[in-house]
């Protein structure tokens, strides 16, 4: 698929789909979920090729990093990540990568539009590699191991060592 983009109206070559998102009003995801910006400023999204404003999103301030980062380590400490089986992990890293595959046009459409990349360069390197990646690692999921070591005690003592996701 080859995307032309219109320099003079950059958002009537792209899909419903991506228009559609564009006109959403974006938030901060905090906590597990979507909210405003506590001082509800907002900051303009500007195509880089036109300067012409694409969309809007939430500002963040000092306020609102210190709540993502208080439930980013909430999360670390005693989410479920890391009590959850291998499989299950590998399962939802994996699916990730499928999400992207199947939403790579309006990921693309939005990458150029956001930053300017090439069409071809953003969908056939960028997005497809970005899958790519969360397939591959998915697999290390199930990998994670740790190793016994006989210990010179007498030689009747073994060490272990376990590693967990963090």
């Amino acid at each position: 698929m080859t995307i032309a983009f219109s320099i003079d109206n950059p958002l009537a070559s792209v899909s419903e789909a991506t228009r559609t998102f564009l006109k959403r009003e974006h938030q901060l995801f905090i906590n597990g979920g979507w909210v405003n910006a506590q001082s509800s400023r907002r900051r303009n999204v500007q195509d880089p090729a036109t300067g012409q404003v694409i969309s809007t999103a939430a500002d963040a301030g000092a306020s609102d990093v210190d709540a993502a980062v208080r439930s980013s380590r909430e999360a670390f400490e005693n989410g479920p990540w890391r009590r959850m089986k291998p499989k299950e992990r590998a399962t939802i890293i994996h699916r990730i990568g499928e999400l992207i595959d199947k939403y790579a046009v309006e990921l693309a459409e939005m990458d150029v539009l956001d930053e300017g990349s090439p069409w071809g360069v953003t969908k056939n390197f960028y997005v497809a590699l970005a899958a790519d990646h969360f397939r591959y690692y998915s697999g290390w999921a199930t990998k994670i191991g740790g190793e016994t070591v006989p210990v010179n005690m007498g030689g009747e003592w073994l060490a272990y060592t376990t590693r967990e996701p963090v």
